[in-house]
């Protein structure tokens, strides 16, 4: 509150600064930049670790209940895609757009999720409506267990019209606390942290993105270089050349704002304030 008073105060004697000549004064700066460092503190950026991603899948995989193959869907989904939590619950059929090639089979690259609202589900702002490329960010195993989990929800001949629809007669979704619950807790377990949620997946997908797809820029070894090592990562970096259609390597200041989109901010700058975790290693 305090730092919203300052800022109006200040542009106000902007304002008289310009109209009636009034001196320069610098009495709100110090409420305006403490405000920001307090703000930026309270910033709830923990990220999941690739191996941590990866024992979450392998756990889950292990269990045969339908419900822990709607988890791993939906860690993927957060992981992958950077979806918020009612956006990944409230995820349609019509939302997972997949093209096909000349001889009709289903392309890895081809799977984009489409983030827009609908009469169940409203968007935090405009700038949530989005697309994610699905089929480049994802590895081919992760698109497969996509594809194979959305023939399980077929009832009768039809699909249902949610993807986390329950296997039964009615297609009802899942209740909330089923799946986020026991995955979170899950989650938890894994980072040894209590107060890991399912909201920050997102910030892993805006952080892990980033270093991947600009590590190009950073030939020396650094803090994060073993992390951008990791085979479950690998595909990132053709997914890259691909997704701006370039050679491999290429030079490219587009990165942070293609990321902004995809995750679905107004700008960059709320990627980097908010969401994109070391950044201070850069």
């Amino acid at each position: 509150g305090k730092t919203k008073r300052a800022r109006i105060l200040r542009d106000f004697h902007i304002y008289l600064m310009k109209t009636y000549g009034l001196a320069q004064s610098y009495v709100f700066s110090h409420t305006i930049v403490k405000g920001e460092r307090d703000k930026a503190i309270l910033v709830d950026a923990n990220i999941l670790l690739p191996a941590e991603y990866g024992q979450a899948m392998a756990y889950l995989a292990g269990q045969l209940s339908d419900v822990a193959k709607a988890q791993s869907v939906l860690l993927m989904l957060g992981f992958r895609c950077g979806l918020r939590r009612s956006e990944a619950y409230m995820l349609r059929f019509t939302d997972i757009e997949i093209q096909r090639d000349s001889e009709q089979q289903r392309r890895p690259h081809s799977v984009v999720v489409v983030v827009r609202p609908h009469e169940e589900r409203g968007l935090k702002s405009t700038s949530a409506t989005r697309r994610v490329p699905l089929g480049l960010v994802a590895t081919a195993d992760e698109i497969a267990l996509l594809f194979d989990f959305m023939k399980s929800r077929v009832f009768k001949g039809q699909g249902a019209q949610y993807l986390f629809s329950q296997n039964n007669a009615y297609a009802e979704l899942y209740p909330d606390e089923q799946l986020f619950g026991a995955l979170v807790q899950l989650l938890q377990i894994i980072t040894d942290d209590s107060t890991f949620r399912f909201h920050r997946l997102r910030h892993s997908f805006v952080t892990w993105l980033y270093w991947y797809w600009q590590q190009d820029k950073y030939p020396h070894a650094f803090p994060l270089k073993t992390q951008l090592q990791h085979p479950l990562m690998a595909h990132l970096i053709a997914a890259k050349a691909k997704y701006f259609h370039q050679e491999p390597g290429a030079a490219n200041r587009k990165v942070l704002h293609a990321i902004s989109l995809m995750t679905g901010h107004s700008g960059p700058s709320i990627t980097t304030f908010h969401y994109l975790t070391y950044r201070d290693w850069e």
